[in-house]
C-alpha cells in the first residue's frame, strides 16, 4: 500500500548511516532477564505516581491542544483516549525491561521519571509520524529533530541577513516547537536537542538559556 511505501521510503536498510557499535550479548542477557522476570512472576504490576500520572495526561493533552487549534487530520481527531493507554504501555514496557536493576516489593515495581520520560519522547515523536502519515499530501516525512533543524538554520540565515551573530537563543527554538507549534512537550524537546548535540548536527553554547548553531557538514 501507498503508506507502507512511504515509510519504507524513509528507511535505511542495513546501511552505514549509523557507525555506532551494537553489543548484541549485552542485548542477549538484558532478554534473557526480562524473560526470567516475567516467567517467575517478579513483577505482577507497575504503578507510577500522582506526579507522573500529572506527566502523562499532560502529554495527551499538548496534543489535544495542539489538534484544536490545528485540526491536522481533518475529518477526524489527532489523539484518542486509547493513545493514553498506549502512552501507559510505553511506561509498562521501559520500566519492565529495566527490573533487574530496581526495587520490587510485592510484585509491584514503580516508574521512575526518567522510564516516563523516554515513554513520552517515544509517543510524541509517534504522534508525529502519524501527522505526517495521515495529515501530509507530501511524501518528504520529517521528525521532530528534522523540524528543530530546519528552523534553527532558517533562524541562523535571518539572522545573518540582518548583520547579527549566527546564533539562535535555545528558547526562541523551544518558543516555536513547543510553545507555537506545539509537536511536543518540554521534557521531550530538551531531549531531541540533546541528541542533536551528541551526533554533532548542533553546536550549543551554554545550557537552557544558551544558543545553538547548526553544523554545516
Amino acid at each position: 500500500q501507498v503508506k507502507n511505501e512511504m515509510i519504507l521510503e524513509k528507511m535505511h536498510l542495513m546501511s552505514t548511516r549509523s557507525l555506532i557499535k551494537i553489543d548484541f550479548a549485552a542485548i542477549k542477557e538484558n532478554l534473557e532477564t526480562l524473560a526470567e522476570g516475567m516467567k517467575s512472576g517478579a513483577i505482577t504490576r507497575v504503578t507510577i505516581t500522582p506526579k507522573q500520572e500529572q506527566m502523562v495526561k499532560e502529554a495527551f493533552l499538548n496534543q489535544n491542544r495542539r489538534d484544536k487549534q490545528q485540526r491536522i487530520l481533518r475529518n477526524r481527531p489527532l489523539v484518542i483516549l486509547r493513545d493514553v493507554e498506549n502512552l501507559l504501555r510505553l511506561v509498562n514496557i521501559i520500566a519492565s525491561v529495566n527490573f533487574s536493576k530496581r526495587k520490587i516489593v510485592d510484585g509491584l515495581l514503580k516508574a521512575k521519571n526518567e522510564d516516563v520520560n523516554k515513554a513520552v519522547q517515544l509517543w510524541e515523536n509517534l504522534i508525529n509520524l502519524r501527522v505526517e502519515i495521515y495529515g501530509r499530501s507530501n511524501r518528504n516525512f520529517t521528525t521532530v529533530k528534522d523540524e528543530m533543524m530546519k528552523f534553527i538554520a532558517r533562524t541562523q540565515t535571518y539572522y545573518k541577513n540582518e548583520g547579527q551573530e549566527e546564533k539562535v537563543p535555545v528558547a526562541e527554538v523551544k518558543e516555536e516547537i513547543v510553545g507555537r507549534r506545539k509537536l511536543v512537550g518540554k521534557t521531550t524537546f530538551y531531549e531531541e536537542l540533546r541528541m542533536l548535540r551528541e551526533s554533532g548536527e548542533v553546536v550549543q553554547d551554554g545550557k537552557r538559556n544558551g544558543f545553538v548553531t547548526v553544523v554545516i557538514k
